[in-house]
C-alpha cells in the first residue's frame, strides 16, 4: 500500500545528459555520406519492385504491407501473387518495412538470437535505376492456447493468466512477465503473436468467492486456531477463507517447476492448467514502524510486498494500516518472505546523490495448514554507512587531469530468474576516495559500472573476495555486505572495427548489415559494446576506454539480442579473437558472415 513518494532524479539527469552528449558525438563520427548512382544525377528517382514470400510454406504472400522511409513515405500491399510494385523512390539508401496480421519478418533467423519484435524489422535497400528485383520473407506468429480446470468442476471464469518470457539484458537472461488476459466463459485463454523465443505460463491466484454463486468461500471455523507463538484456542471461532493458488503449467507451485514453451516459425501450442481449491491462512503482522512513518507525514512512502521462494514477487498482496502498524494477508501453504519497504521525507546528500532515507524490515514465514502471527520492525537498510572505495592504478597511459574527475555510476538488477528487469542506481561518485550509496533491499544483484571519464576504464570490482564481474552483490538483512572496491585503471586502449573490402563496397539492392559485439574474455560489470555495420553509413568503428586485455568480436548477419556472459551460449558461434594492448590503438578488418 503505497502513501505517496517524493523522488530526486539529480543522478538520472546527469546521465542523461551524458548519454546524449556521448550519443551526439559518435552519431557525428559515424556518419559518412554514401555515393549516389555513377548512372544517375543526384535526386534522380527510381522504381523498385519483388515479391513477399511465407517463409513456412514457400508460397507467395499477398496483402503483405511494404512500407518506405516510415510512414512519412510511401506504401503499397503486395497483390495475390505477393508481389509489389514502388515508383519515385530517392536514388540511395532506403529503409524498408513489411507488415501483415499473423506474420512477422523472417529476415536473418539465427538460432534464437533474434532481436525481439521483428515485426519492427527493417531492411535497408540501397536504389539506383536499375536495382533487381528483391524478395523478403514473412513467417506465421507463434501463438499458445490453454484452458483451466477448477477442481470444483465450476467454470473457470475471468481467472487471470499471465505469460513469461525469457529475455535478455545486458548479456543475462532472465523470466519476465510478457503479457497477461483472462479465461473466458468456456475457461479457454488464447496468447497471440508471439515472437520466437521460451515462454511460461501460469494461472491464478483467485478467491472461490469471486468465482461461485452461492458464496461458498466464507466458513466460520470454531476449532482451534493454533499461531507459531501462541497456544490454541478452542473457543475462538475464525473465518477461513478458500481459493485457488497460483500454479505454473502444467502443475508446478514453483517456477523451478514449470514447463518451458520453445516456440519458432508459427508454432501453435496448449497448455492446460487445472486450479485446486484450498484454504488460504491469515498472516498476522505487527509492524513496527517510525512515528514519523505512522503520521502520515507528506511525502512518506511505505510498500508491502510477498516474495516466493525463489526470490520472485506473488500475487498476493497484503494490507497495511500504518496508524496501528498492523499488516495482513491469506496465504496458501508455502514458504514466503513478507518484506516491508518505507522512505520518510529527511532528504540528505549520499555523496553526489539527494536521497530519502531508506528503511526496510521483513520476515520468512511457513504457511502449513494454520494462521501465522509474526513481527517486523523496520530501520534503516544499512547499518552504518555502505560505500564504495573507488582507487585509481596509474598505469602512465594518460596524463593531466581527467575530464570527469574520475566519476563513475554504478547500477544494480535484481540477479534472480524470474525479475522485472529494472535497474536502479546503486552509486555515484568521482573517484579516487570512498562513495556512498543508495542502499537497496535485502537480496542478490548484478552490479553495472559506467565510467565518465574516457581516460579511465574499469581494472576490476570486488566485493571482498568475490569478483561482481562473475557473482552477484549480496545485500543482507540490515545491509550486511563484503567490503566494496572499484579499481579503475588509465591505460585504456582503443579498437578500429571495419568491413573488409569485399563488404564496404555498395551494389543496387538490398544492402547488408551486420551487428557486432566486443565481449571480454575476462569478467568485469561493465557491458559489452555492439554496433552494426554497413557501407552505406558506417562501415568501420571505434570502441574507445576499453579495459586492455584479449577481447573476441561476434559478428552476425542480424539483430540479435546476444547472451554475451553466457559462455556456453558464446561457444556456438564463431568469435574473432583481438588483444586491445594497454594505452594503444588496435585495427581490426571483420570477418563478415554470409548473408
Amino acid at each position: 500500500m503505497a502513501l505517496g513518494i517524493t523522488t530526486q532524479p539529480t543522478a538520472w539527469q546527469a546521465r542523461i545528459l551524458l548519454c546524449a552528449l556521448l550519443a551526439v558525438s559518435l552519431a557525428a563520427s559515424a556518419q559518412q555520406t554514401p555515393p549516389t548512382d555513377s548512372n544517375a544525377p543526384l535526386g534522380t528517382a527510381a522504381s523498385v519492385h519483388g515479391v513477399v514470400m511465407n517463409a513456412a510454406s514457400g508460397e507467395p504472400l499477398p496483402r503483405a504491407l511494404v512500407q518506405i522511409n516510415g510512414g512519412s513515405g510511401q506504401a503499397v500491399l503486395t497483390d495475390g501473387d505477393g508481389r509489389f510494385e514502388i515508383s519515385g523512390l530517392p536514388q540511395g539508401p532506403n529503409v524498408f518495412m513489411l507488415t501483415k496480421p499473423g506474420f512477422e519478418d523472417a529476415a536473418g533467423a539465427e538460432k534464437g538470437q533474434i532481436l525481439r519484435d521483428l515485426r519492427g524489422y527493417t531492411h535497408d535497400v540501397y536504389i539506383t535505376s536499375n536495382t533487381p528485383a528483391l524478395t523478403f520473407s514473412m513467417r506465421p506468429t507463434n501463438s499458445i492456447r490453454g484452458h483451466i480446470e477448477l477442481s470444483t468442476g465450476d467454470v473457470a471464469l475471468n481467472i487471470g493468466v499471465t505469460l513469461l518470457q525469457r529475455q535478455i539484458h545486458n548479456g543475462r537472461a532472465s523470466w519476465r512477465n510478457s503479457n497477461g488476459t483472462r479465461t473466458n466463459a468456456d475457461g479457454n485463454f488464447h496468447f497471440a503473436h508471439l515472437d520466437d523465443g521460451d515462454y511460461v505460463v501460469k494461472a491464478g491466484p483467485a478467491p472461490e468467492a469471486e468465482l461461485s454463486g452461492n458464496n461458498g468461500a466464507v466458513v466460520i471455523d470454531l476449532g482451534a486456531s493454533p499461531t507459531d507463538n501462541s497456544t490454541p484456542n478452542p473457543n475462538r471461532a475464525r473465518l477461513r477463507i478458500n481459493g485457488y493458488p497460483e500454479i505454473y503449467f502444467p502443475d508446478a507451485r514453483e517456477f523451478s517447476g514449470a514447463a518451458h514453451f520453445h516456440l519458432e516459425g508459427g508454432e501453435q501450442s496448449d497448455a492446460g492448467i487445472n486450479l485446486p481449491l484450498e484454504a488460504f491462512h491469515a498472516v498476522n503482522a505487527t509492524v513496527v514502524l517510525p512515528a514519523e512513518l505512522r503520521a502520515k507525514t507528506p511525502g512518506n512512502f511505505i510498500n508491502t510486498e510477498v516474495l516466493g521462494p525463489e526470490g520472485q514477487q506473488v500475487p498476493y498482496g497484503p494490507s497495511l494500516e500504518p496508524d496501528s502498524g498492523q499488516l495482513s494477508v491469506r496465504l496458501p501453504d508455502g514458504s514466503y518472505t513478507i518484506r516491508v519497504s518505507a522512505m520518510r521525507p529527511n532528504l540528505h546528500q549520499r555523496g553526489s546523490i539527494r536521497v530519502q532515507d531508506s528503511l526496510a524490515g521483513q520476515a520468512d514465514v511457513t504457511v502449513a495448514g494454520r494462521d501465522i502471527t509474526k513481527r517486523i520492525a523496520v530501520g534503516p537498510m544499512v547499518g552504518g554507512s555502505l560505500q564504495v572505495m573507488v582507487t585509481r592504478t596509474a598505469q602512465g597511459g594518460t596524463s593531466g587531469v581527467p575530464g570527469h574527475n574520475g566519476e563513475v555510476f554504478v547500477e544494480i538488477a535484481q540477479a534472480s530468474p524470474l525479475n522485472d528487469g529494472m535497474q536502479s542506481v546503486f552509486a555515484q561518485g568521482s573517484g579516487p576516495g570512498a562513495i556512498e550509496t543508495v542502499p537497496p533491499a535485502p537480496g542478490k544483484y548484478w552490479v553495472h559500472t559506467i565510467i565518465a571519464d574516457s581516460s579511465l576504464c574499469e581494472d576490476s570490482f570486488t566485493a571482498g573476495s568475490s569478483n561482481l564481474g562473475r557473482e552477484p552483490l549480496v545485500v543482507g538483512q540490515g545491509g550486511a555486505t563484503a567490503p566494496l572496491t572499484l579499481n579503475l585503471r588509465d591505460n585504456c586502449g582503443n579498437l578500429k572495427v571495419s568491413l573488409p573490402s569485399t563488404a564496404a563496397g555498395l551494389t543496387a539492392g538490398e544492402e547488408p548489415s551486420y551487428t557486432i559485439y566486443l565481449v571480454p574474455d575476462f569478467d568485469t560489470t561493465a557491458d559489452a559494446a555492439s554496433q552494426t555495420l554497413r557501407a552505406s553509413t558506417n562501415s568501420s568503428f571505434t570502441f574507445t576506454s576499453l579495459t586492455p586485455g584479449s577481447y573476441h568480436v561476434y559478428a552476425f548477419a542480424a539483430p540479435v539480442n546476444l547472451e554475451y556472459r553466457n559462455r556456453d551460449v558464446l561457444a556456438q558461434y564463431h568469435g574473432q579473437p583481438v588483444t586491445v594492448a594497454p594505452g594503444a590503438n588496435t585495427d581490426l578488418v571483420l570477418e563478415v558472415p554470409a548473408q
